[in-house]
């Protein structure tokens, strides 16, 4: 009987620890993978990134339009960029203007 009982208090001083340590794995664990995780976190960062360099590249798109719209504007027309636009965009050429035509692949 004094062993049953020398297993049942040793059990029972155990109970404790085993349970703070399988709550302390349980948060670790959540910690590093869980849905707001470390994990998580470096995705995002680096998800944030690239969309920063998008957003910058998309800017000076914005600012190169807005350039060449000024340009083509009615009140103050710039007749070269409307030629450049035109050879660059609709595919017109001068009749003075020799053509290479090459393969790319």
């Amino acid at each position: 009987m004094t062993m049953l009982f020398e297993i049942r208090r040793r059990t029972r001083s155990a109970f404790a620890p085993f349970l703070l340590i399988l709550v302390i794995i349980y948060f670790g664990v959540n910690f590093v993978e869980g849905k707001r995780g470390l994990i998580a976190w470096l995705s995002l960062t680096q998800k944030n990134k690239v969309a920063e360099n998008e957003l910058i590249s998309l800017r000076n798109q914005r600012i190169e339009s807005e350039k060449i719209s000024r340009g083509l504007r009615y009140s103050s027309l710039d007749l070269d960029l409307l030629e450049e636009q035109a050879r660059k965009k609709l595919g017109f050429t001068h009749p003075s203007d020799f053509l290479i035509y090459s393969k790319n692949q």
